[in-house]
């Protein structure tokens, strides 16, 4: 007999309240959730050789500030190692609800250090983050948009932003906001029609995608090796020392937003796509 015969509840919406459809041993179940803190629990390691395994807490919540209840020397509490850097990959087919024989975690915590827990064809499961080898924190791409009148700036520079956000012009004005991570490289050029043959996307972003390959929207979006980078560097433009770049001059955030063989460079017209210089 399938698991699923035993469900109480298929999702969130058939529970009561703050009650969510979770697996149990008895099939899914409509249950109070729980609290979980960022951040992994640490290694146990040799941590137990000096301390008596006495358990303190039951669930993060039981736990003060920012420290997690952790199975180590029993149920204690401890300061937390940060999240792996990353995203989940974009799955081809993502299952719309997965039954409780293809849920293997609930949350990243209960993965390894280099792993998250990540909706797959195959239900939820801990799978390696593709790897953001050599990328970079840029701002992200700026939109095509008209401003119609001048908006004030919430920053000057990265100085001013809470790590790892950057001061990036978004809106009509500059803010601090979470950077995206950019692989060296171009994207190959769309080609001229892709005649109705788009390809189920599988990124969203470079770091979804493993070594060196960039997420491109190639007839859809996928992870593809990279074309080399054009030859040549920016201008060195002239200003002056007061020099404030106003976000209505931005047209480009990064060379890939620019046509092949031209760069996004500071120029005296603003942040735009040149031709580079030898």
């Amino acid at each position: 007999m399938d698991d699923d015969d035993f469900d109480d509840c298929a999702d969130d919406d058939q529970c009561s309240g703050s009650e969510k459809c979770c697996c149990t041993a008895f099939g899914r179940r409509c249950v109070s959730p729980v609290q979980v803190k960022l951040g992994r629990c640490p290694p146990p390691g040799a941590a137990c050789s000096h301390m008596s395994s006495k358990s303190s807490c039951d669930s993060d919540e039981d736990c003060p500030g920012s420290q997690r209840c952790c199975d180590i020397c029993g149920k204690t509490c401890w300061n937390p190692e940060p999240d792996p850097d990353g995203f989940c990959p974009v799955p081809d087919i993502i299952p719309v609800s997965p039954s409780c024989s293809q849920v293997q975690c609930a949350s990243d915590s209960e993965c390894n250090s280099e792993e998250k827990c990540c909706l797959q064809p195959e239900g939820l499961r801990c799978v390696g983050i593709p790897s953001a080898l050599n990328a970079q924190d840029v701002c992200p791409s700026v939109k095509n948009q008209f401003c119609l009148s001048p908006q004030t700036d919430e920053c000057k520079n990265d100085s001013e932003c809470s790590a790892p956000q950057k001061c990036c012009c978004s809106d009509c004005r500059r803010k601090c906001v979470q950077p995206e991570k950019v692989k060296p490289g171009r994207c190959p050029p769309q080609p001229p029609g892709c005649r109705g043959k788009y390809f189920t996307p599988n990124c969203q972003r470079d770091d979804n995608c493993p070594k060196t390959q960039k997420c491109c929207d190639v007839c859809g979006k996928r992870c593809m090796d990279p074309n080399a980078e054009p030859p040549g560097v920016c201008p060195v433009p002239d200003l002056p020392d007061d020099h404030h770049l106003q976000c209505s001059s931005v047209t480009c955030s990064r060379d890939g937003d620019c046509a092949p063989h031209r760069k996004c460079c500071l120029t005296e017209e603003g942040q735009k796509c040149v031709q580079p210089q030898p």
